[in-house]
């Protein structure tokens, strides 16, 4: 195990990079010892043990909660809704700005969660890249948002529409506005003025802490299905909606914790 690692150091890329490898090794063996097909888990010390443990350092640093509370305090609905798109959904910036009501689906069926839908290949890094985003927070807001927007007869679905209430909002808009919020709340991070990537980083730091929980559910298709390779099964044997439960089931409970009161507040 030591030598396959050290083997690829360079291979493996950044210490971002690095920890997926072992947070996804970790979980696979962490499922077998649990299962009694393993003695123990090889993996347990490796981040430690080639000092891959230090915190990565980012291109853009996630907006904390208390900036975004800041951020929400100085914002309208509409700057609101782009936050809440960004920072609650973990939509990236373009995805946020083209968001669509036809790719929303808020009354799915019973066991399910509400979720935006992609078509296969729209995203980016579309092979590794879910096709669902799960909707954990801010529902109400959306069908508030829709409300407001049909009383346009011209409203043509985007949820951002930019200039024309046809067409939707560019990312420079996007990056217009968080910017002039940030000077409004007096707010800065890491010295610079807040960014929609920003935004989604937030998200996103709540899905590393809960990654290792989905990859070890994964891993247990896995094992039933015989594959060796966790995400190999994930695509091949996994289908979308059984991995949006799997995701809102480990993220649910963070993501509300972190964001339901300040998104809800004052709405």
């Amino acid at each position: 195990m030591v030598g396959a690692f050290d083997a690829r150091t360079n291979q493996l890329g950044t210490i971002t990079s690095k920890k997926k490898y072992v947070s996804a090794v970790k979980s696979w063996y962490t499922f077998l010892v649990e299962m009694g097909r393993g003695l123990y888990n090889p993996a347990e010390n490796l981040l430690n043990r080639f000092g891959w443990d230090e915190d990565p350092i980012y291109d853009h640093p996630a907006l904390s909660r208390e900036d975004l509370s800041a951020l929400l305090d100085v914002a309208n609905h509409e700057k609101r809704f782009l936050l809440l798109a960004l920072a609650g959904w973990g939509l990236r910036p373009v995805e946020a700005c083209e968001l669509h009501v036809d790719q929303l689906e808020l009354d799915p069926d019973e066991g399910d969660v509400p979720y935006i839908a992609f078509e296969a290949g729209q995203r980016k890094n579309a092979r590794r890249t879910r096709n669902t985003v799960e909707l954990l927070v801010g529902v109400d807001a959306i069908t508030e948002r829709i409300d407001v927007l049909a009383e346009d007869d011209d409203w043509t679905g985007y949820l951002l529409p930019g200039q024309s209430i046809s067409r939707p909002m560019s990312t420079q808009t996007a990056r217009r506005w968080l910017r002039a919020l940030g000077e409004r709340a007096d707010a800065t991070i890491g010295g610079n003025h807040p960014l929609p990537k920003m935004g989604r980083q937030t998200w996103y730091r709540l899905y590393r802490q809960q990654r290792p929980t989905i990859e070890a559910g994964t891993a247990a298709v896995a094992v039933s299905q015989r594959s060796r390779d966790a995400s190999v099964s994930e695509r091949n044997y996994l289908d979308e909606r059984t991995r949006r439960q799997a995701r809102a089931d480990a993220m649910r409970d963070l993501v509300q914790a972190e964001f339901a009161d300040i998104f809800e507040r004052d709405r």
